[in-house]
Formats: structure tokens, sequence, C-alpha cells
């Protein structure tokens, strides 16, 4: 199964794997206590929608922006602490709006703090939170010739 793991290889039952950047995640504070998170091992902070908190969560207001990698700046309307299924809370910045309908964006910042790592074992692929690691996939070569 592609996903991610805690260091001690214990498998993440609480969590179903859509594709190798997605997962469902349990969490009190979210709506319907259930996520759609995009795992952004390139992000250094770790993201929630706004529309996706439960009415009354403790916020604390912060207005600032960040700056993505396309070098488009997002709006954070404050921070708040989540706990992601059986983790300790950790803190989010809060966003209007996050890519691809997600509710959670968990970046560097989560990953590193609860040891989790990528896998891809169809590819023999393990990754941790973040790395400078360079992996080598077969693939089919298509030259186009101009």
């Amino acid at each position: 199964m592609e996903g991610c793991t805690k260091d001690d290889d214990q498998d993440i039952s609480h969590q179903i794997t859509r594709g190798p950047f997605e997962i469902s995640v349990l969490c009190d504070q979210l709506r319907t206590g259930l996520g759609n998170a995009f795992i952004d091992r390139g992000s250094q902070v770790s993201l929630v929608k706004d529309s996706g908190l439960i009415r009354g969560s403790k916020i604390r207001r912060d207005i600032s922006r960040i700056q993505g990698i396309t070098g488009n700046f997002m709006q954070i309307k404050a921070q708040t602490e989540l706990m992601i299924g059986d983790t300790s809370p950790h803190d989010f910045l809060v966003v209007d709006n996050l890519p691809m309908n997600y509710d959670l964006l968990l970046g560097q910042d989560w990953l590193e703090k609860f040891v989790f790592h990528f896998q891809i074992p169809s590819l023999g692929i393990t990754l941790p939170a973040y790395s400078e690691t360079l992996v080598r996939i077969q693939h089919k070569k298509k030259v186009i010739d101009y």
C-alpha cells in the first residue's frame, strides 16, 4: 500500500490512501471528523481550510501571507492546533482555500514532527519527510524532434 507510515514501521490503519500524495485522516476539529489531506513534502508549513473547521474552533488570529513555489501569495487568516489521528496537537495555518478541494495540507513541519515517511512499495521507494535523495525510476523514453 502506498502512503505514509510512522518511523517504527507501524501502518497507519486509520488512514485510507487514495493516491501517493493523498490520504483521508481522522481529526475531531474538522467539521465531519474526517479530512481530505494532501501530503506536500515541499511545503514547510501545514495548512487547513477555514471552511473545514468546526464552528467554535480555537483559533489565534494572525493575518499574514505566504508565498508558494509558483510565486503566488496565499492569505493566512489565523493559526489553530489540530490533532490528526492519535498525534499530539500541531499548529496549522488557516487559509480560505486549498488546491483540488483538500481540507488539509500536511507539510514538512508535520511530517518531520511525527516522523512519517512517504512510501511507494511498488517502486521500492521510501523517503523521509524531507530529503535531498535522488531516486532513479525506470521509464519509457519519449523523444520529440523539432
